[in-house]
């Protein structure tokens, strides 16, 4: 096997758990991943962290729910603007997903 095998797992391969990150682990993580690169500093991301204990549990699902960080970018009449702020979005997600990986939590 490769090594680039053995770093690069498909999504399907992995494992989800439901135990709880805190919200101070995934504010550490954020401030590491925001360092993704994005043109002129722009950082055209947002963000809104919903915990479990604010989320209702819908009867058609059969867990309980989960915490979830939702990322949002900023839009832009210019389309090259516009398609600069979701690449940096992407990359921040993947920073993100390594961190986390690192971590033990993704």
């Amino acid at each position: 096997m490769e090594f680039i095998d053995q770093v690069i797992v498909p999504l399907d391969s992995l494992k989800m758990d439901n135990r709880r990150v805190s919200q101070k682990l995934v504010l550490e993580l954020l401030d590491h991943a925001v360092w993704a690169p994005n043109h002129r500093l722009r950082e055209p991301w947002r963000f809104i962290f919903i915990a479990r204990d604010q989320m209702k549990k819908r009867e058609w699902v059969s867990h309980e729910p989960a915490d979830h960080l939702i990322v949002l970018t900023k839009t832009d009449s210019d389309p090259f603007k516009q398609n600069e702020n979701i690449a940096a979005a992407f990359c921040l997600i993947q920073n993100f997903q390594l961190l986390a990986n690192e971590q033990g939590v993704a």
